[in-house]
């Protein structure tokens, strides 16, 4: 993917359209996957020099409250496209 490009989806994926379409995950969700897509991006393209023990822990500590987080927000939003299927 292009620079910047995991950043902008994730960007995409919190914006709500007015009188359209909910956002598919919600501001505190995309504050927690911009903190993961960060940690990623030091892995790969700074090769483990930068990487912290202490912030890892950190992200993995958070891990399961930001699955819980994207799972909660995935699901209400799937509720909303099947209010929509059933409106058709």
């Amino acid at each position: 993917m292009l620079s910047g490009s995991h950043r902008a989806l994730l960007e995409q994926m919190a914006l709500e359209i007015p009188n359209v379409c909910p956002a598919v995950i919600l501001a505190d969700t995309l504050d927690r996957l911009q903190e993961y897509r960060g940690f990623r991006y030091v892995a790969i393209h700074l090769y483990a020099f930068e990487l912290y023990s202490d912030r890892i822990s950190v992200l993995v500590d958070m891990l399961m409250d930001s699955w819980g987080l994207l799972c909660r927000d995935v699901e209400v939003f799937c509720c909303f496209l099947l209010a929509l299927e059933q409106n058709v």
